[in-house]
Formats: C-alpha cells, sequence, structure tokens
C-alpha cells in the first residue's frame, strides 16, 4: 500500500489549481497498469497535444468528469486510432490509493474507473509528477502544448466534447520559439546524512539545436557553483547533468539551479532542488513505544542498518499492548538508517514509536497509519549514557495523558537550580523555563498544555550534573 504523503494536501477536490497557462511541461516517462512505458515528449515533440487528466479515486467531480466520456470520445475519436490529433492520459495522483480502488474493489472510491477507459491509466507511486504540474486540485485536466507548455486546465463550465476539440485544435497551432533551453528537476525532497549529488535535467525547448549552457546553483541567493555544458540537444531532447557533490548544512536546503544562458523564454530558466541532511544525533538512542493489540500477529518490528546494510540493532516481533522506555547504545560514528516494518499495514495502531537521542534529537516518530517507513540518521557524537543529578528523584508526571495541565512531581535531596524543557516530535524546543534555587523536598512544577498542539511531547529537567527525561503526551 502507498504511503499518505499528497492526500492531505489535496483533500476536498478544490476547485482551482495553481498551475497556470504558459508554465514549463516537464517530460516523463511513466508506466501504466498494463506494464506499457509512455513518454510524454514522443507526442509533444512531434506536434501533438496531450491531455493529462490528474484525478483522485475518492475525488467526486472526477468521477462526473470522467462518467462524462468527453474525454473517452476525444480518445476514440481524436487519439492515436482515430485521427491522430491528440494524446491523452489518466494520473492517479493520490500515492496513498492504488489498484483497488481504481478497479472500485476497496475504498476510497467512487467506482471503477478502468471499466470503459481505452486511453492509458497511470498509478503514480510518487508525488513527483503532480508536484512538477503544481497539483494541488481534483481533477486538474489539463492540455499541453506542442510548444511544451500546459495551455490550460479544461475542466471549466464549457466542459463538453466539442469544447475540448476546440482547444486541441487552437493548442495544435502554438509553436515553440527558436533558442530556449529550460531546467527542471522533480522535486521530491532527499535526504542524506552528509553530502548531496545535485543534478538537474537540461532540456531543449527551442528548434534550433542546443550546444551549450551555464547553470548556476545557489543556496539562499548565494553561488554555490556554475556548471558549463556542451552538446548537443534537439528540441525536446534532455540530458540529466550532475552539477556536483555539495556538503549540506543542517536541517532542509532548497537550492536554485538557474540557466544564466540568454534565451527566448525565461520562465523556465530556475528550478528548486530540495534536500535535507538527515537527523544528527549522538549514539545514545532512546525509544519510547506503545503497541497495540495487533503487534504479534502483523509481525511489527524495528531495524537499523549501518552503511554496508548490516543489521545493528533490532527489536524482534514486538509484543502486544507494551509500554516501554528503551535505551540503546550505537558503538560507532556514521549514517545509519531505521527502519520500521508492519506486515498489517495499520502501523501501531492507536500506539506510537518515537526514536531519538538522549539530547532530544527526534530520528523517527511513527503515526498510525505507518506500515513501512525508513529514515536516515547519523550518529556524529559518541557519549556515554547521561548522569541523572544526583539530587533529583522519583520524577512523576501527571495527568499524563493530559489536555490544559500536567504537573511535574520530583525530590530533591538539596538545593538545586533546574532547567526544563519540552520538545515535539521534531525536536524542536516548544518550551523552556528555568527555576533557581528550588529548596529540598517534593516540588511540583506545573506545566500549562492548553496551548500544545495535540501530540507526543518528551519533558526534560537539567540540573549541573545530568538530566532526566520523561514522555508527555496532549490529547
Amino acid at each position: 500500500m502507498k504511503r499518505l504523503v499528497f492526500t492531505l494536501l489535496l483533500f476536498g477536490c478544490l476547485t482551482q489549481a495553481r498551475t497556470q497557462p504558459g508554465q514549463f511541461a516537464p517530460d516523463f516517462t511513466l508506466t501504466d497498469i498494463t506494464g506499457t512505458d509512455w513518454k510524454l515528449y514522443d507526442y509533444l515533440a512531434q506536434g501533438i497535444p496531450v491531455i493529462i487528466d490528474f484525478t483522485a479515486t475518492w475525488c467526486a467531480p472526477c468521477w462526473d468528469a470522467h462518467t462524462s466520456n468527453v474525454l473517452e470520445e476525444i480518445y476514440e475519436t481524436y487519439g492515436p486510432d482515430g485521427t491522430g490529433e491528440v494524446m491523452v492520459f489518466f494520473v492517479e495522483s493520490d500515492i496513498s490509493t492504488g489498484l483497488p480502488q481504481l478497479y472500485g474493489q476497496l475504498g476510497p472510491s467512487q467506482g471503477n474507473w478502468v471499466e470503459g477507459t481505452s486511453y492509458p491509466i497511470i498509478d503514480v507511486a510518487t508525488s513527483a509528477i503532480p508536484r512538477a504540474y503544481a497539483i494541488d486540485a481534483y481533477p486538474s485536466i489539463f492540455l499541453l502544448s506542442p510548444d511544451l507548455k500546459v495551455n490550460q486546465n479544461l475542466w471549466v463550465p464549457e466542459w463538453s466534447t466539442a469544447y475540448v476539440y476546440s482547444q486541441i485544435q487552437a493548442a495544435s497551432a502554438l509553436t515553440p520559439p527558436s533558442q530556449d533551453a529550460a531546467v527542471h528537476f522533480y522535486q521530491e525532497y532527499l535526504v542524506e546524512c552528509y553530502e548531496a549529488n545535485i543534478t538537474v535535467d537540461l532540456y531543449n525547448t527551442g528548434t534550433l539545436p542546443l550546444t551549450e549552457a551555464t547553470i548556476k546553483l545557489s543556496l539562499d541567493e548565494n553561488e554555490v557553483t556554475t556548471y558549463n555544458w556542451s552538446g548537443n540537444l534537439a528540441f525536446g531532447e534532455s540530458e540529466e547533468i550532475a552539477i556536483g557533490t555539495i556538503p549540506l548544512p543542517t536541517g532542509e536546503s532548497i537550492y536554485q539551479a538557474e540557466l544564466t544562458t540568454a534565451d527566448d523564454e525565461p520562465m523556465n530558466d530556475t528550478t528548486a532542488i530540495r534536500w535535507v541532511k538527515a537527523t544528527e544525533a549522538n549514539n545514545q538512542l532512546v525509544i519510547y513505544l506503545e503497541s497495540d493489540e495487533n503487534s504479534e500477529a502483523d509481525n511489527t518490528r524495528w531495524f537499523i542498518y549501518d552503511e554496508q546494510g548490516n543489521v545493528v540493532l533490532e527489536s524482534g516481533p514486538i509484543a502486544n499492548n507494551t509500554s516501554a522506555e528503551i535505551n540503546l547504545s550505537i558503538p560507532e560514528l556514521g549514517c545509519y538508517q531505521f527502519v520500521f516494518e508492519d506486515d498489517g499495514e495499520n502501523g501501531l495502531g492507536q500506539g506510537y514509536l518515537i526514536v531519538g537521542d538522549t539530547e532530544g534529537a527526534v530520528i523517527f516518530s511513527s503515526t498510525p497509519t505507518d506500515a513501512s517507513v525508513n529514515t536516515l540518521f547519523s550518529v556524529n557524537d559518541l557519549v556515554g549514557l547521561p548522569a541523572e543529578p544526583s539530587a533529583l528523584k522519583q520524577v512523576t508526571l501527571y495527568p499524563n495523558p493530559t489536555q490544559h495541565k500536567a504537573t511535574l512531581q520530583f525530590e530533591l535531596e538539596e538545593a538545586l537550580d533546574l532547567q526544563l524543557e519540552i520538545r515535539d516530535l521534531t525536536g524542536r524546543s516548544v518550551w523552556q523555563e528555568s527555576r533557581t534555587k528550588l529548596a529540598t523536598g517534593q516540588q511540583n512544577w506545573e506545566i500549562n498544555t492548553s496551548l500544545l498542539p495535540t501530540g507526543i511531547y518528551t519533558v526534560s529537567l537539567r540540573a549541573n550534573d545530568g538530566v532526566r527525561t520523561v514522555k508527555l503526551v496532549k490529547e
């Protein structure tokens, strides 16, 4: 089952899309549900317009457009087996759904989308193609013209076979400029521990051969490097350019690749390349686990792999209804992969799994529906288990779960200065407070949780000689 990544963005079958007429239409090769490969520019570069129906199986307006049979009539009459004036693709774009939904065998689905559809049906495995076309609404039925651009969205009140055909005829007359190039990168977020091998696709979008181009790579408007390309690309041809290996700064980095060579169309001269540096952690890991009643039957488990693919730590099958805090140690620096698997494909139900280090860095946090997930992290600091403050005893948090207020109760054997910090599942600090010269005996530290979003947090109580951490659940 494909993971829910794109559905949340597109929930609700909105009526407008961000894509504007004139946007560059990047090439793709996709495989349909029969196993046939289709390359977009095989048609556009020959002067044949292409219609792409970006849709979702659960979307009622999409079903209305589909069952109107407008695209079926267009394809049968004017497609490759008709007059050859147009090509049509159906792209199911919600990556959380698949073949059962396309055939109407399992919800969420409006019905059998395959029956009676003669044009290719493509079920994308990632959100890269919908993102490239800025899809944030269903249906988005785009007409692409032979100048390699998005001509318009056909899903309008005038929707009919006659209207769509009139737009196809108009688009057929659009021709590309003579001297033009484009750059594009399918914008998935790529993750690495230390450095990024940055690539970008260079297209010839002009009728004259493209023989040279200069691509500037920038981060936060600061130039990182420049790549000078030479070769020979005909109209509609492309080449993947390896710009270089770049050390990644901490967190998310959005690089900008820009063609600095002058051409006839500047709108397609830039593209974003998104990279994320994996979480940096120390070698002392802390796992918070709460399993459901199906964990054993679903063979729910986790693994940690090193760079050579060797398992360095693993859970084995997780027992039902387990609630635990587990401390683990990784003995060496390096890049590691944490993998969570659940054969039942329902994750931990109402449970959770959080993996972090003793300094609050969050490596992994599960959602109830995670069936198979992996994430990279790097161990860049070898430390021993953190000491617990010698004078700090019997730390408890109640009520837990909580809604509006929680109390951290503890005993002090001597007067202490203490710092309280709350972190969310991304490792972000959301609350900090300090108290000085707390007296010996029982202490109650009240925490206002009313402003915290629902979720799971770590609460750390630090003294000068150590730290104690407990889990907080906000309902």
